[in-house]
């Protein structure tokens, strides 16, 4: 017993340090960290499936082939807002809108509908990573404001002196 939790804790520590490091690297972007973290969710859970699918962690998990296919096109699309920066391209972030709408929904469904077919893991990393895509997709471009969005206090300076001394 004793060594499950001192197992416990260095994982937890390692976690917590690989995260600080893991935020660090991506210049202190969240949007970004959930997004990573999303993916890294999903790729295991694939190569899970695909290699071990017979192991106890992937009970709670689909193996099937229609799970594969999803979470491979949804791990795609994760990548793609990795390596693709903001502002991003009207398409691409129409389809992951698109796509992060119907997961959510799927997953609603299949989870809470009349089914209750789809197992717990797909629910949680499929859910979380339609969250993050949804967020993805609704940025808001940055650093695009043009110069007449700002008021400009020396030129407003400048105007009340000018008036002042026409007096």
């Amino acid at each position: 017993m004793l060594f499950v939790s001192d197992v416990t804790a260095q994982l937890f520590k390692v976690i917590h340090t690989v995260s600080c490091n893991f935020k660090e690297l991506l210049g202190g972007r969240m949007d970004k960290l959930v997004v990573s973290f999303s993916a890294i969710n999903i790729a295991i859970l694939e190569l899970g499936s695909l290699f071990f699918p017979d192991r106890s962690f992937m009970w709670l998990a689909g193996t099937t082939l229609p799970y594969d296919i999803l979470r491979a096109v949804i791990l795609a699309l994760l990548i793609a807002l990795l390596v693709t920066k903001p502002p991003r391209n009207f398409y691409l972030r129409l389809t992951v809108g698109i796509m992060s709408i119907g997961v959510i929904t799927t997953v609603l469904y299949l989870t809470f509908g009349t089914d209750s077919t789809m197992p717990v893991l797909d629910s949680l990393t499929l859910a979380a990573a339609s969250v993050a895509m949804g967020l993805m997709a609704i940025e808001v471009p940055t650093n695009n404001y043009e110069k007449e969005d700002y008021v400009d206090i020396e030129a407003l300076r400048h105007s009340k002196h000018r008036s002042l001394h026409a007096r």
